[in-house]
């Protein structure tokens, strides 16, 4: 799920997994913001909780993305 802030901030929320071979689903819930530097660059910045027993409690997260021209 995302919005559109501005022209260059979106902000989004997802629910997501990890569903290995062996071992336990690791379920976790997060949020943020992303900002469009450019064309070609795009900084985000989240947190989120986990939502099972092997996910870590609360976790931040920041990214960088460039697009290969």
């Amino acid at each position: 799920m995302s919005l559109i802030l501005s022209e260059k901030l979106n902000a989004f929320a997802e629910l997501y997994g990890f569903l290995p071979g062996k071992g336990k689903n690791d379920h976790r819930w997060d949020g943020g913001l992303t900002y469009e530097v450019n064309e070609n660059l795009q900084l985000d910045i989240s947190t989120g909780i986990g939502l099972s027993k092997v996910s870590p409690d609360f976790f931040p997260s920041l990214g960088l993305s460039i697009r290969m021209p």
